[in-house]
């Protein structure tokens, strides 16, 4: 979890979008598509997308590989194997209780942090919280 810490506590300008997934998770695959269209949209703008799935690691051979080969997933992977779900889902925020779908988007410099506790529906949905912050005045 220090990864994501890290990125929290950096105070640069960048965009984070941190989506919580699994691919046993039908709303969360339904919803790849839409974070993949946001990197290709965002590629020259000061934005991260990090796909953090919650995969079992003992299936990271036989299922999570290739998933990922399969969906052709361009942004971020990162298997998140921290155990101790008390411990860090708190950091992400105070009310979420573990369900997937979930997104956190955050912007160090700006002090900005929001987390989503649903799947989205639409590119033009998810694109519609990240483009305030990525506007320049």
């Amino acid at each position: 979890m220090s990864y994501l810490e890290d990125l929290r506590n950096s105070g640069t300008d960048t965009t984070y979008i941190v989506n919580f997934w699994a691919t046993w998770c039908k709303p969360c695959v339904a919803e790849l598509p839409y974070f993949e269209e946001l990197n290709k949209t965002l590629s020259e703008e000061p934005v991260q997308i990090i796909l953090v799935t919650l995969d079992f690691a003992d299936d990271y051979d036989s299922r999570l590989i290739p998933f990922l080969k399969k969906k052709k997933l361009a942004s971020r992977v990162v298997l998140l194997d921290e155990i101790k779900y008390n411990d860090w889902m708190p950091l992400i925020d105070p009310v979420w209780d573990g369900a997937i779908p979930a997104t956190w988007v955050f912007n160090p410099a700006k002090n900005y942090h929001r987390f989503y506790r649903e799947d989205f529906e639409s590119f033009v949905e998810l694109n519609e919280i990240v483009k305030p912050l990525i506007e320049t005045e």
